[in-house]
């Protein structure tokens, strides 16, 4: 692994351990590759950071409700960095 991959990747992982509540987004108007990247990389840092509170939102897509489920949240949790 190239050394900027390692501090991209340093860098995601600080910001991830730094907030207690990760909200995952996905483009509009998603496809099967947009919302499985999204519910993927949720459960994978549900596995990894049990004791956080990982949210997957979006659009509703029924066509695609099998892939996974989106929440809702009340906009005063979201905090824009």
């Amino acid at each position: 692994m190239k050394k900027d991959n390692e501090a991209v990747i340093h860098e995601i992982l600080k910001t991830i351990e730094k907030y207690q509540t990760i909200i995952i987004h996905r483009h509009k108007d998603a496809d099967p590759d947009a919302i499985g990247s999204q519910i993927g990389l949720a459960q994978a840092l549900r596995v990894s950071y049990p004791q956080k509170n990982i949210y997957t939102v979006g659009k509703d897509e029924p066509l695609f409700d099998w892939i996974g489920p989106m929440q809702m949240l009340l906009i005063k949790y979201i905090r824009i960095l």
